[in-house]
């Protein structure tokens, strides 16, 4: 071929690219792409400092719905409450929550081979045991425990504490776990593990998105929880566990011939989820109220009013059935809780689509291809101005719906009732969390023990000089 040919052949070459190029930038794209430089990477290396700025700014960009290639994954984002409520829902099947177990497994159980396999025991055999014995009605089983050991665990940390300052999270986080614990898996449950839980828990993020980090304290913490589950494990064996859903959980161990890591692991995950998020927003709840006067003495007036006028006493609200605490007499509370979970929820819901399928968002349809994966970003309709005015302040009765039409505030009158319920903080469809109502529960209990904690907290506070809401931060 001559040298003309050549160059008449590489003109051609070039035309066409350019014309291709021009041709796609007059053809809009949707969902739109967020641009990177890295190949593969794409915006990964963003999203795995500062998630929650990268989606705000592209959101605010693109709107509700674009693309992000993240180390190799495509991801459509999605943030409109009809197209979260779709993913959530999943009612065609067609998004599988394999990718978000399969993270937790590895990153919390150190769970690394044969992960499929494992994971479709703990969807399939692990999670119904534990929606069975987790059900509202359920509760009665082990929530007399709970409240008992609880109060037990506070009277103790307070007499030990009364002149010396306390850790919000220490006293509340130690405490829940010990009563979780106890009426969980069995009142010797070694309460050692908790600093280990937390040293563990503080490495999740930077383990979820592959960050570098020291991973040291927590990785020896994390062989340490899991060797000393495993030996409980044994334990329970050979002596008969204690307690149906623990022994259930085991059959299933045994029936699949899961390994001692294999065991300690899966374990791992299940106490690490039933501690980690209640313990956490229970803290939160009483911060916010710790900090908010007329919140606190509002909500103080309520539970007392309402122990004493329908349990008498403390000993008898904690002795009754726990769905009593659902009723209207602890509106205040249950918003507070609500609002609590709006404000500081900030999962991140991924899914990976199994097939060709679509979603609906804002009246727009979106195209999902086989293989390609669903970001829910939850964070952003709970933060969305038109549903919750003045959505970035806490708000303790925000959920106490109104019987007019009057627009107060920061409040949702009757006629919005419907846009109220934009709220994700449970998930939900077939994995919505299986644990809600112990979770719900374990944030209710410290609240309606309300007195002693918030007054001992001020009383410490107060000898110390330094704000309540600063006993979180020691």
């Amino acid at each position: 071929m001559s040298t003309m040919a050549c160059l008449d052949a590489l003109a051609t070459l070039i035309f066409l690219f350019i014309g291709w190029v021009c041709l796609r930038k007059q053809q809009p794209q949707y969902p739109p792409a967020v641009g990177s430089m890295l190949p593969w990477i794409g915006s990964g290396l963003i999203f795995a400092h500062d998630p929650f700025t990268l989606l705000d700014t592209c959101r605010k960009r693109y709107g509700h719905v674009f693309k992000l290639l993240l180390g190799g994954r495509r991801m459509v984002v999605v943030s409109s409450a009809d197209a979260i409520a779709a993913v959530l829902r999943d009612r065609h099947e067609t998004l599988h929550a394999d990718v978000m177990h399969i993270a937790l497994l590895r990153c919390v159980g150190a769970i690394n081979h044969d992960i499929h396999r494992i994971c479709e025991i703990l969807h399939h055999e692990i999670f119904p045991i534990i929606a069975h014995h987790l059900t509202r009605h359920s509760l009665i089983d082990i929530s007399p425990q709970f409240g008992t050991r609880l109060r037990s665990q506070l009277d103790v940390a307070f007499s030990s504490h009364i002149r010396q300052s306390i850790s919000l999270k220490e006293l509340v986080g130690r405490s829940l776990f010990e009563a979780t614990s106890s009426a969980l898996l069995r009142p010797s449950f070694p309460t050692s593990f908790y600093d280990d839980l937390i040293m563990l828990d503080s490495s999740i993020y930077s383990r979820l998105y592959k960050l570098p980090f020291f991973p040291h304290p927590s990785a020896r913490a994390r062989q340490r929880l899991l060797d000393h589950l495993a030996d409980y494990i044994e334990e329970m064996e050979r002596d008969g566990a204690e307690g149906e859903l623990i022994s259930r959980v085991i059959e299933v161990f045994k029936a699949n011939k899961l390994g001692r890591s294999d065991r300690a692991g899966l374990m791992l995950v299940f106490i690490w989820g039933s501690h980690i998020n209640p313990m956490n927003t229970a803290i939160w709840v009483l911060t916010f109220l710790l900090a908010n006067r007329e919140a606190m003495t509002k909500i103080r007036e309520e539970v007392d009013h309402t122990i004493h006028s329908q349990f008498t006493s403390l000993n008898s609200l904690l002795a009754a059935d726990p769905c009593v605490m659902d009723g209207s007499g602890f509106s205040l509370l249950d918003s507070a809780i609500r609002e609590t979970m709006r404000l500081t929820v900030i999962t991140t819901v991924v899914r990976r689509a199994t097939c060709d399928t679509e979603l609906t968002s804002d009246g727009r349809t979106i195209h999902i291809s086989k293989g390609e994966h669903v970001m829910a970003d939850v964070r952003a309709p709970h933060h969305n101005e038109a549903t919750y005015p003045d959505a970035e302040t806490f708000i303790y009765d925000r959920f106490v719906f109104r019987e007019d039409n009057e627009n107060i505030p920061g409040q949702l009158p009757r006629s919005n009732q419907r846009t109220a319920l934009t709220f994700f903080g449970w998930g939900s469809g077939k994995h919505i969390c299986k644990g809600r109502h112990l979770a719900l529960y374990i944030r209710k209990i410290p609240l309606h023990q309300f007195d002693e904690i918030t007054r001992n907290s001020i009383k410490c506070a107060r000898l110390c000089n330094i704000p309540p809401i600063k006993l979180l931060l020691w």
